[in-house]
Parts: structure tokens; C-alpha cells; sequence
């Protein structure tokens, strides 16, 4: 369950960044 959690904030990091980049 941690691990799965961390993914989750990892890809929210990513996604916020992307949004950033547009």
C-alpha cells in the first residue's frame, strides 16, 4: 500500500508539471 501510494503522488508531481509546461 505504501509503495502504491508514493506512485500516486509521483505521477500527481508529474501531471501538476505538465500542466505547468502548457
Amino acid at each position: 500500500m505504501k509503495e502504491n501510494k508514493l506512485y500516486l503522488r509521483i505521477t500527481l508531481k508529474v501531471l501538476e508539471e505538465m500542466e505547468l509546461c502548457i
